[in-house]
C-alpha cells in the first residue's frame, strides 16, 4: 500500500468577511472538488476571527496532489471567496505529510452544527 498524502493549506482572507460569507463561498467551491482522481477527502477550514482560511486534503497519490494544488487550488487562494480581488498577501506555507493510516472516530458532530447536504467523502 502506498502512503497517503495530506496537504494542509492556509491563507489570509480579505478583511471584513463574515463567517456566513465564508461558508457560502465554501459551499459554492465544494462541487469543484468532486470526482477528482486520487482525492479522498477535502475539508474546508476558517478561523474564528474570519481572518484566515484553508483546507485539508487527503490524497492517494502525491503527483496528483501536487498537480491539482498547483493548477487549481493556488489560483483560488490568489482570488479568495470569488470576490475577484487579488489577495495581497501570499499564502501561508503549505504542509505536505505522508502517512499510511487514517482513523475515523465514532463521535457524531454536535446537534447544533448543521451538516451540509453535499457529501464530503470526495473522490469516491
Amino acid at each position: 500500500m502506498n502512503n497517503l498524502i495530506t496537504v494542509v493549506t492556509r491563507f489570509q482572507l480579505p478583511p471584513g468577511l463574515t463567517a456566513d460569507q465564508i461558508r457560502t463561498a465554501f459551499e459554492q467551491a465544494a462541487p469543484k472538488f468532486r470526482n477528482i482522481p486520487d482525492l479522498v477527502r477535502k475539508q474546508f477550514l476558517y478561523s474564528k476571527d474570519c481572518r484566515t482560511a484553508g483546507g485539508v486534503y487527503l490524497w492517494n497519490d502525491e503527483r496528483a496532489a501536487r498537480t491539482f494544488m498547483n493548477e487549481h487550488v493556488a489560483p483560488m487562494i490568489r482570488f479568495p471567496c470569488n470576490r475577484g480581488e487579488l489577495n495581497p498577501k501570499p499564502p501561508l506555507p503549505v504542509s505536505w505529510q505522508s502517512h499510511r493510516i487514517v482513523l475515523h472516530g465514532r463521535a457524531e458532530p454536535p446537534a447544533h452544527i448543521p451538516l451540509p447536504t453535499w457529501n464530503l467523502e470526495l473522490g469516491t
